[in-house]
């Protein structure tokens, strides 16, 4: 993923997206994500995806 780039959450698994988190900084090939509704800068995909559990992206 690049800067700009955008990721929705399906976190409910019901068809449904119910979150969207964008690309904010890339470092050493890791993309950052930043969103709002828990004000959140800069988190690391391998934060979201431990966030996120059993969700469709």
């Amino acid at each position: 993923m690049g800067i700009g780039d955008v990721l929705q959450v399906d976190g409910t698994r019901d068809g449904s997206k119910d979150h969207t988190m964008m690309v904010s900084y890339v470092s050493g090939g890791t993309a950052y994500l930043t969103y709002h509704t828990s004000n959140r800068y800069r988190r690391s995909m391998n934060q979201v995806l431990a966030d996120w559990g059993n969700a469709n992206y």
